[in-house]
């Protein structure tokens, strides 16, 4: 029982882990699928035309 408080510790250093690579993921995908601002006229599909 001695080493319980060491396996926690590896534990929360694993889940921490897993968590900043998912973090580095999802910024990596953000960046590359949503590289700039939006072009104007491009959500033209969806708003209403005007008389």
């Amino acid at each position: 029982m001695a080493r319980q408080p060491q396996a926690r510790h590896r534990m929360m250093i694993f889940v921490a882990a897993i968590f900043i690579i998912g973090c580095c993921i999802a910024t990596y995908f953000a960046i590359t699928i949503h590289p700039g601002e939006p072009v104007p006229g491009a959500g033209s599909a969806t708003s209403p035309k005007s008389p």
